[in-house]
């Protein structure tokens, strides 16, 4: 009959408009979705940025370090050499330079762990990054 064909019509119509209510929400959960995760690729991308500059800042230090190390281990050496003829002050004083450039040399060594811990970091964040980029 045409009043169970309108019913029908009616029903399909309330349910159409159901579904594309449903699709519209779930557009729009995704698209925030989508924006939530550009916000934090983007926040990701300032930190590794960040980390960078901290590498960079530590590979100067790493640098600096290495040459204050190295004059100082040139300029007791050349001292020592000037000298080292029965002074007792003179070999104490190559003693302590010596512990100097030990404690310098360790102190590098830790520069270095802690720059390959940062490159590491950032190396694993720019793989996040790229993973999230192919899973969008």
């Amino acid at each position: 009959s045409i009043f169970q064909a309108r019913t029908q019509l009616h029903k399909e119509m309330i349910s159409n408009i159901k579904i594309k209510d449903n699709q519209d929400a779930l557009l729009r959960a995704a698209e925030g979705r989508r924006l939530a995760e550009e916000s934090k690729a983007r926040r990701l991308e300032e930190h590794v940025h960040t980390l960078e500059k901290e590498v960079d800042n530590l590979t100067n230090e790493i640098e600096t370090l290495r040459r204050v190390g190295h004059e100082a281990q040139e300029a007791c050496n050349q001292k020592a050499d000037e000298e080292r003829a029965n002074s007792e002050q003179n070999a104490h004083e190559l003693e302590t330079a010596n512990q100097a450039i030990a404690a310098l040399r360790l102190s590098s060594d830790q520069y270095k762990a802690e720059v390959e811990s940062c490159e590491n970091e950032r190396l694993h964040e720019e793989r996040k990054a790229i993973q999230f980029e192919t899973e969008l």
